[in-house]
């Protein structure tokens, strides 16, 4: 009984030995990892030091393996993804292959560094598509780069490329290209607008009084009354001619006899010149205002209403673009409008109206392509209208200078001469206290100079700058009459830095 009770607790621990044993040995088993690149639908011979007795491949699909000799493999890409070989090797151990399947992208390195030699493009292949990364000069070339790379993209089930991010099946661009060199863009915008109109006038009147308390009578070529008419008071018992109603500027009466003419002749000149710039990011849209919104009622059901509102003034709205060749391309969207008079519309609810006013407009939207500090006029507009009319007394306004008499004449000219010029500069940002920003410097007077000298602004030293003078923000041009400012010259121009 004894012996066989130690023989047994003997056996476990042989066998517990054993199979430690065979664990260590488990664990220190040799096993060589290598990775194995190849190209689509391309092949690579691999060779061992150590005749292998065994070969497997986790992916078929993915690659095809092609035993030649116990030291010979041939491997062969067929779609790209990732598997691994494992090769058992006599007298040695394993040897683990990771085999990575990738575009051949040779084609389109030497079409990307022929066509952009001076961009810096990286191409690189991955198990899902084309990764580009590096530095170029523009948008354009990204988006021309992308291109020429989907075309190098294996058709693949429904046979669709993707850029990825995308959703589509298939293979994929990831595009890591970034854009250098200037990409803010400051666009300068002038409307310049001269309105010029003249007008001519010719009425004339004749009355006669003392006819009798019970005559009356008026016969003319504009509005009449009894009373003050066109400037005359006439009573009953007076005979009126030819007068519109206006204020007369020749008055002459004799005894019952009475004479009036108006002879006027006008001129105007209006000048209109908005000068906006606007700063923002390469392909990035910007707008400015400078003006203001007034309400227009809306009707609604139930005899209610709302309010919207419609912008007036100065505005701009414009998206530029730096290509790669330094030029700029601008889609520009700028107007001018103010308020030239008001119209009454019905609310829609009976017996309301309201006053609305109207809005002169200059505005366009069109796309240029110019460098920077390059100037295109985009729009002009010559605008000449002519208005003329005779009113006269049948008969008597035909005849021979006597019939001036009995005319009313009127001539209105009017002129617009307009012109929109863009230009667009690449600007960078300037140190804090660079700019100079309106109103700055100026120095309040003092009472002896805001009363008795009449000054707007106070003296300064010397040497402390006044508002209006040169600087970088500012306009070249200053007053030397009036050093102080408020009375010098206007404007300024924004920094321009390359």
């Amino acid at each position: 009984m004894s012996r066989a009770f130690w023989r047994f607790p003997a056996v476990i621990v042989v066998s517990l030995a054993l199979i430690l044993t065979g664990a260590t040995l488990g664990l220190a088993e040799d096993v060589d990892r290598q990775t194995l690149g190849l190209k689509l639908n391309g092949s690579e011979l691999v060779m061992t030091k150590f005749p292998f007795k065994r070969v497997s491949i986790a992916n078929p699909d993915i690659a095809d393996v092609v035993v030649l000799s116990p030291r010979n493999l041939y491997v062969y890409g067929k779609k790209v993804g990732y598997t691994n070989i494992i090769l058992w090797e006599e007298n040695k151990g394993k040897t683990l292959l990771d085999v990575v399947v990738s575009l051949d992208l040779t084609g389109l390195k030497e079409r990307i560094f022929k066509l952009y030699p001076d961009q810096h493009i990286e191409v690189h292949g991955t198990e899902t598509g084309i990764v580009l990364t590096g530095e170029v000069a523009g948008p354009s070339i990204v988006e021309q780069v992308i291109r020429l790379a989907q075309s190098y993209l294996p058709k693949e089930g429904s046979g669709e490329s993707r850029v990825a991010g995308t959703g589509q099946s298939g293979f994929g661009i990831t595009n890591l290209l970034r854009v250098g060199g200037h990409q803010q863009v400051m666009l300068e915008v002038k409307f310049a607008e001269v309105r010029r109109n003249s007008t001519k006038d010719w009425q004339a009147a004749m009355g006669l009084a003392g006819l009798g308390s019970d005559f009356f009578g008026a016969l003319g070529t504009g509005t009449l009354g009894v009373g003050n008419t066109g400037g005359l008071d006439f009573n009953p018992g007076s005979l009126l001619l030819n007068f519109a109603g206006n204020a007369a500027n020749i008055f002459v009466n004799i005894d019952n006899f009475t004479a009036a003419l108006q002879l006027l002749e006008s001129e105007g000149l209006a000048r209109t010149m908005a000068e906006p710039h606007l700063v923002t990011q390469s392909g990035q849209q910007a707008s400015f205002l400078a003006g203001g919104e007034f309400p227009v009622p809306v009707a609604q059901d139930n005899n209610t209403i709302t309010i919207e509102y419609k912008e007036f003034g100065v505005g701009l709205v414009f998206t530029p673009v730096v290509q790669a060749n330094g030029k700029i391309t601008l889609k520009v969207n700028p107007s001018v409008s103010a308020v030239a008079s008001t119209e009454s519309i019905p609310s829609g609810i009976q017996g309301a109206s309201f006053n609305v006013p109207n809005l002169v407009t200059r505005k366009l939207d069109a796309t240029v392509e110019l460098y920077d500090g390059q100037t295109v006029a985009m729009a002009g507009l010559l605008q000449d209208d002519l208005r003329e009319s005779i009113n006269k007394i049948p008969g008597l306004g035909d005849l021979p200078i006597l019939g001036s008499l009995f005319r009313s004449n009127s001539y209105i000219n009017e002129k617009t001469d307009l012109l929109v010029a863009v230009t667009p500069h690449l600007v960078n940002p300037v140190k804090e206290g660079t700019l100079t920003f309106p109103g700055e410097y100026l120095v309040p007077p003092n009472r002896w100079e805001f009363y008795f000298e009449g000054r707007l602004e106070g003296r300064r030293d010397i040497d402390q700058p006044s508002y209006f003078d040169p600087h970088p923000m500012m306009a070249p041009e200053t007053n030397t009459a009036n050093a102080y400012g408020l009375e010098g010259a206007f404007g300024h121009q924004p920094v321009t830095t390359r």
